[in-house]
């Protein structure tokens, strides 16, 4: 869902003190569509964290955030993520399937 995301946060009308943040492993379409996108006038507003984090970096990137979006295509079941950031007192952004 990454892929529906950048484009959408970089085509909405936000205040320039907006940011997107990714933060964990990103597959090679989404690193392929970053790039692409590096010369738009709001692509300094992506923060780009393409690693595993740690649970304390996850709280940090967790509470740094106002709404989470859980970019899962398709899924069925329990995301640990969701439930993470409920418990965080977080939006959650999803999809009406699963």
């Amino acid at each position: 869902g990454a892929h529906l995301l950048i484009p959408a946060f970089l085509s909405a009308e936000l205040p320039p003190t907006d940011r997107l943040l990714l933060a964990g492993k990103i597959g090679a379409g989404v690193a392929q569509l970053l790039e692409s996108n590096r010369h738009h006038p709001r692509f300094s507003q992506i923060i780009s964290l393409p690693r595993y984090l740690d649970n304390e970096e996850l709280d940090a990137a967790l509470d740094a955030t106002d709404v989470v979006a859980a970019t899962y295509e398709r899924h069925i079941g329990s995301a640990s993520f969701v439930i993470r950031a409920a418990a965080a007192n977080r939006w959650v952004l999803g999809t009406d399937w699963g």
